[in-house]
């Protein structure tokens, strides 16, 4: 299913009480960016979203950045794919650090990432308009079957053997907190602290794609489709929080 722009009705978890959320309209992803970055051994480039923290600090997943940041780009307030001028600003990026536990193992679905989490800072500030928006972390896990947001432009399969591609626009749609052992079912694999699956995720999850509510950002799709990193988690919390000072 592709994301559609919609009007949503959304929940997130304040302290141990769910509640539902005013509605919420598409417009309020603006903090949300592209990240193209360098394939390691390849001359292609890989596209994932990211999240505005302040106006020189991005939260990404680690797995689409190398360690070089001379290989990524930043593309802020636009909803079109690599649009710059009028719609859009590039930005270089001029620092990244990955959190330090960030691993990777094969897993019966493919790659399983753990603590897939990235700060990245920004050689130019983004200006903070109608267009660009900054985000800042929820304090806390939303509660299972809360219903979030999810933003991002998407990967689709078509052809045989299928192909991935983008969509042009950024797009948004909801998704449901699923419960770990539900999820851990689905993808074969046992979920850690530190993620958080969501069900019916559009598009199959596009690495950086992210999951807000009530204007709080919560997770950044990862891997397998459903599964996301936990940005509430205190180890990940922690450490964009230090990271957006310190770089």
């Amino acid at each position: 299913m592709a994301f559609v722009y919609i009007v949503l009705v959304l929940t997130a978890l304040t302290g141990n009480v769910v509640v539902e959320a005013a509605e919420t309209p598409a417009s309020q992803a603006h903090f949300m960016v592209q990240v193209k970055a360098a394939i390691s051994g390849s001359t292609s480039l890989r596209l994932c979203g990211g999240a505005l923290l302040s106006t020189t600090h991005v939260v990404t997943a680690a797995a689409c950045v190398l360690d070089d940041a001379s290989t990524v780009k930043v593309y802020s307030g636009t909803a079109t794919l690599w649009a710059t001028g009028e719609n859009g600003t590039e930005h270089s990026v001029s620092a990244l650090r990955k959190h330090p536990s960030f691993s990777s193992t094969n897993g019966a679905l493919g790659i399983s990432y753990y603590f897939d989490v990235a700060v990245l800072r920004l050689a130019t500030p983004v200006t903070l308009n109608g267009l660009a928006s900054s985000i800042s972390v929820a304090g806390s896990r939303p509660a299972v079957g809360s219903t979030l947001s999810l933003a991002g432009w998407g990967v689709y399969f078509f052809g045989n053997p299928p192909e991935p591609t983008e969509t042009s626009r950024l797009e948004v749609d909801s998704v449901t907190v699923m419960a770990s052992d539900q999820c851990s079912t689905k993808v074969l694999t046992p979920i850690p602290a530190g993620l958080i699956c969501l069900a019916k995720t559009p598009d199959m999850g596009q690495s950086g794609s992210a999951a807000f509510a009530g204007g709080l950002l919560y997770a950044l799709m990862s891997w397998g489709g459903s599964v996301a990193t936990d940005l509430t988690n205190a180890e990940v919390s922690s450490f964009i929080a230090t990271t957006v000072k310190s770089l």
